[in-house]
């Protein structure tokens, strides 16, 4: 499972000779640090896509570089990231700028309700995952059915999300009114 040898070193060839990159998976290399995401957001400015599952030395020095330097990633998937303290999305003033269409969060740990606020400013956003992210609350569902493109989301995964009760599926039902898909599991 993963590149298991692979260091920054090697990551860091990659990022600097191939930035025509628009698709990169890099889950399961547990050897690869902030050295490795950092560049990724300095030297691939053509990403559209990022898997990154399980990389569990990375932190917000790095993710906040990709979020905020890749601003053609319409796929992020920060799976098992356990380290994240936030999420900076590039686009934090509105202005449209943001790419991202399926944001995956499953097992982001640190995430706390506050980050509706962000995610509801993800004017192209369809599709949410945050399953395992276990601080979130009925608050979360609440404060991301306020915003102005909670009607946009059409798949959202709430599994194993503890702490929601039925306060919060009035909220899921009346104001996210193109949802295709649930997952309350």
């Amino acid at each position: 499972k993963g590149l298991t040898r692979v260091t920054d070193e090697g990551f860091l060839i990659v990022c600097k000779s191939c930035r025509l990159l628009r698709v990169l998976e890099i889950s399961a290399i547990p050897k690869i640090t902030d050295h490795s995401g950092t560049a990724i957001g300095e030297n691939l400015p053509m990403l559209e896509a990022l898997y990154m599952r399980d990389n569990y030395q990375l932190t917000n020095e790095s993710i906040d570089r990709i979020t905020s330097q890749c601003k053609k990633l319409s796929l992020l998937t920060l799976w098992g990231c356990i380290r994240l303290k936030n999420l900076v999305i590039n686009d934090e003033v509105g202005d449209g700028s943001n790419q991202v269409v399926m944001l995956n969060l499953w097992g982001y740990h640190g995430l706390g309700d506050d980050i509706a606020e962000a995610i509801g400013r993800m004017p192209n956003l369809r599709s949410l995952n945050v399953a395992e992210c276990h601080n979130l609350t009925d608050s979360f569902i609440a404060r991301l059915s306020q915003s102005s493109n909670a009607s946009q989301i059409e798949h959202i995964n709430l599994r194993y999300l503890m702490q929601l009760t039925d306060i919060c599926t009035p909220e899921l039902v009346d104001k996210m009114t193109n949802l295709r898909s649930i997952d309350l599991s």
